[in-house]
């Protein structure tokens, strides 16, 4: 075979390669990742195309081990503000502090208020939800202890009953996951009441039954726990966070930055979310 033939046919086998591989990402028209690596266990992580709402769309799949799982998990949300392409969710504000960016409450935000954003399910069908949220506390969080006269709000899903992140999904609202932010990691007489409930010697109270700017310690990463705040980080499968709902919807996932003061007294700026669903 000539020289050229040879450069030709290199060329082309090159070229029907790569099509294949994106081919074989192709499934006829699976509804999750979960479907796809039922259908093919050795399919890896990646971006595949299925059908969303009668379009076909490339969505990640994560297919390896996660919260205990390996069988396809679909990924829902992502955000990283450390890259600066990135922009802060619909109804979150970005708050810069030197090369800082992170989303949280709007800058003229209420006494005791939520600001929400909301991921689309694509119309997937899940009973599990598996997600990671970094935030960076501002001022003066108390988590779950709500300023004087207001204790009406704090078993309420719908009203600002933590300072720090609330996780639903559904209307009305149902639990998925909450995180709590605080001021101090310190149990004093006057700072046992505004402790995170994990910390060892804390004062809150007792927590409803629907749960289960400090820029050099990301709060729910699960690294730099001292004394009183080591039992905070001891919580099973840190940084992720798992819920198995027992039941199978394809709602909307809603995560609300809230505050039971003012967004100048108090936030929760998120920098980082990765959500998946299956």
């Amino acid at each position: 075979m000539k020289l050229e033939n040879l450069v030709t046919f290199a060329v082309l086998f090159a070229v029907f390669t790569s099509v294949s591989a994106d081919d074989s990402r192709r499934p006829p028209s699976p509804s999750s990742c979960h479907e796809i690596k039922k259908a093919n266990p050795r399919r890896g992580s990646g971006i595949y195309y299925m059908k969303i709402e009668n379009e076909v769309l490339p969505v990640y799949c994560h297919m390896d081990l996660l919260c205990n799982s390996n069988d396809g998990w679909t990924r829902i949300a992502s955000l990283n503000m450390n890259d600066k392409s990135q922009s802060c969710p619909s109804g979150l504000t970005l708050y810069t502090s030197g090369n800082i960016r992170a989303c949280g409450r709007r800058s003229r935000a209420p006494d005791a208020s939520c600001d929400s954003t909301i991921f689309s399910s694509m119309g997937i069908r899940y009973s599990q939800v598996c997600g990671s949220v970094y935030a960076y506390q501002y001022n003066s969080p108390d988590a779950y202890a709500i300023y004087a006269g207001k204790t009406n709000i704090q078993s309420r899903i719908d009203s600002a009953y933590i300072d720090g992140v609330s996780i639903t999904h559904g209307t009305p609202r149902k639990h998925i996951w909450s995180l709590m932010a605080a001021q101090s990691e310190k149990v004093t007489r006057h700072t046992k009441n505004y402790v995170c409930p994990c910390t060892a010697g804390n004062a809150q109270p007792k927590l409803p039954s629907f749960i289960g700017y400090h820029t050099t310690d990301p709060l729910w990463d699960g690294k730099n726990c001292r004394n009183n705040e080591v039992n905070c980080c001891k919580a099973h499968g840190l940084p992720w966070f798992h819920k198995n709902l027992g039941y199978t919807t394809n709602d909307d996932i809603e995560l609300r930055i809230c505050g039971d003061q003012s967004q100048t007294d108090e936030d929760a700026r998120v920098f980082f979310i990765d959500m998946f669903v299956k």
